[in-house]
């Protein structure tokens, strides 16, 4: 389900604030604080990574603010359904394929794991997970470019993975 169509998306700090003036005009309450949660310890680095984004996001013009918990109450605060437009959380996950059959559980109204919820993800999702071969790609493909257009994540970066194998392992 990967799909190569769809492009990474610049780091465009004047067309943040345009949008940002533009949602101000629209009568959007723009000053509303926004907390950027993450786990503690989830990865190397993760605190420099969450006041990035949050330095990122308060130069364009949102008021925000970075806060680390304990990966049990990370879980409770991610799993609110419908999850708050006052939290961002910062998730990391070893997607390998860059194929969303791999991550569903992060994208579908029904999951745990998921802050994300449009029904229609939901459908496209199972009718994908139902087909076989190039039609079953071509299905999760056209679940990416949706959910590219709803802008359901934000990609921030990509980490290495390493991985070491023994001779006596047939991969």
């Amino acid at each position: 389900g990967y799909n190569p169509n769809l492009q990474v998306r610049p780091y465009d700090t004047g067309k943040s604030k345009q949008v940002i003036a533009a949602a101000q005009a629209d009568g959007v309450n723009t000053d509303v604080p926004v907390t950027i949660y993450f786990r503690s310890g989830q990865f190397a680095r993760i605190t420099e990574l969450a006041e990035a984004v949050s330095g990122m996001l308060n130069e364009v013009g949102f008021k925000t603010k970075v806060q680390a918990l304990e990966a049990s109450v990370y879980a409770v605060v991610w799993r609110q359904k419908p999850f708050p437009g006052d939290k961002l959380g910062i998730n990391s996950h070893g997607n390998e394929l860059g194929d969303l059959s791999t991550t569903a559980r992060y994208y579908r109204c029904d999951q745990g794991a998921s802050a994300f919820c449009d029904p229609k993800v939901d459908q496209m999702e199972v009718k994908a997970r139902e087909a076989t071969g190039e039609t079953r790609a071509k299905l999760y493909q056209e679940v990416q470019a949706y959910m590219y257009d709803q802008e359901a994540t934000i990609p921030v970066g990509r980490m290495l993975s390493y991985y070491g194998l023994s001779k006596r392992l047939e991969w």
